[in-house]
C-alpha cells in the first residue's frame, strides 16, 4: 500500500491518525503497510533531507511533548538520533503521483 491508494489527501489523514491513536508508544514501525505510507508522506515534507539525515532505521509513535495525551511520530535515524515528523505539515505539499 502507499499514498497513491487513497481517493484523498483526507483519507491518508484519516489512517495515519488512526494508527497513530492506536499504535503501541515506543515499537519501532519497520515494514508493512503503516511504514510504506509513512514514507510516502515523508516525501512531500519541505524538509524531508533534514528528516531522513543519513538514513531511516524506523518510524515510532511518542507522547507530544506539550499534552501528553496525545501522540506523534518520529523518525529514527541509522546513525541513532531522532527527529518529529509532522504527517499534516508533509501533507500541505502533497501531489498525487
Amino acid at each position: 500500500m502507499n499514498v497513491n491508494n487513497f481517493r484523498s489527501k483526507q483519507k491518508i489523514t484519516n489512517y495515519l491518525r488512526y494508527n497513530l491513536n492506536r499504535g503501541s508508544i515506543e515499537t519501532p514501525i519497520q515494514d508493512g503497510d503503516l511504514f510504506n505510507i509513512l514514507m510516502g508522506v515523508l516525501g512531500f515534507h519541505p524538509n524531508k533531507e533534514e528528516k531522513i539525515g543519513n538514513g531511516i532505521d524506523c518510524f515510532y509513535i511518542t507522547n507530544c511533548d506539550i499534552n501528553y495525551r496525545n501522540n506523534k511520530f518520529k523518525i529514527l535515524r541509522l546513525d541513532e538520533t531522532s527527529v518529529d515528523f509532522s504527517f499534516s505539515k508533509a501533507l500541505k505539499y502533497f501531489k498525487r503521483l
